[in-house]
């Protein structure tokens, strides 16, 4: 490893050296553009993503499945404690931070009734997050048992293999499935002045049908939420080392590969379908 220039701090401002542990942003962005300097350098007019470029002349070394990347100067570094397990801190980027810029869309949790779209990574880290905020009740969807259990395991109160199955209003609803139909009755299940926040559709879904009047009449707010501010990974980074040890984080990484076996990794995801699995280079 290497570092450009004298001197390099991360984004909280603590000197890097070579030898620090550290993850960095999924997201690149200029700084400059008029969506950086409102707020939302995630959607940077430029961004690239790491992970997620294709390999060419002008992208980089900007992959994840190898023993060296290269960190541009626009970079948002993290550094990271020694004392927790790589298998808690692995989904910190991007899962743990796209959960922490999710519930960053709504104001207050304590005391309120939440509703939980997929127990996947995203959903199973949601209730953590929801639980230890203080709310009131924790319901979830999930049609998998396993992860049904897992719920359980991660605070949820109440979990149902079907939203039809729900019958109760929500103060809060999280949709980490990207379900078009789940979408369509879960804002129906909104309570009055409530949220809905969407972030599981990364991809074209079937089109929904909402009725106006009941969103104008009940004062329902419906947010989207895609990658996430540098602060949101600061946050789950924070909450994944001062949660380690009372939620079983450690569970979800259910095989580690050396990365000359990355092939066999890939093959475990697809034929396993497990909440995730771990590269160590």
């Amino acid at each position: 490893a290497a570092i450009g220039g004298d001197s390099v701090q991360d984004y909280s401002g603590h000197q890097l050296s070579v030898g620090d542990r550290i993850t960095w942003s999924i997201c690149i962005s200029c700084g400059q553009c008029k969506r950086c300097e409102s707020g939302i350098p995630q959607k940077c007019a430029s961004v690239k993503k790491f992970g997620h470029e294709v390999l060419d002349g002008d992208s980089g070394l900007l992959g994840g499945f190898a023993e060296y990347v290269l960190l541009p100067a626009s970079t948002s570094i993290f550094r990271i404690s020694n004392a927790v397990p790589d298998e808690v801190l692995c989904p910190a980027n991007c899962a743990t931070a796209t959960v922490a810029a999710a519930i960053r869309q709504v104001p207050k949790v304590s005391s309120k009734r939440v509703l939980i779209i997929g127990a996947g990574m995203l959903g199973l880290s949601a209730i953590a997050f929801v639980k230890t905020k203080g709310a009131s009740q924790i319901s979830v969807i999930e049609p998998d048992d396993d992860r049904s259990k897992l719920a359980f395991a991660f605070g949820a109160d109440h979990v149902a293999d079907d939203i039809s199955k729900i019958s109760e209003r929500f103060d809060i609803i999280f949709d980490f499935s990207g379900s078009s139909s789940a979408i369509e009755q879960a804002i129906s299940a909104v309570d009055l002045g409530g949220t809905i926040v969407l972030v599981g559709t990364v991809a074209p879904s079937p089109a929904i049908s909402i009725d106006p009047e009941f969103i104008v009449r009940n004062l329902i707010t419906i947010i989207g939420v895609h990658n996430y501010h540098p602060m949101d990974l600061e946050t789950a980074l924070n909450f994944l080392v001062t949660h380690n040890k009372d939620i079983p984080f450690d569970q979800l990484v259910e095989k580690s590969f050396p990365l000359a076996d990355i092939n066999d990794a890939v093959e475990f995801a697809l034929s396993h379908k497990p909440i995730r699995v771990m590269i160590k280079p």
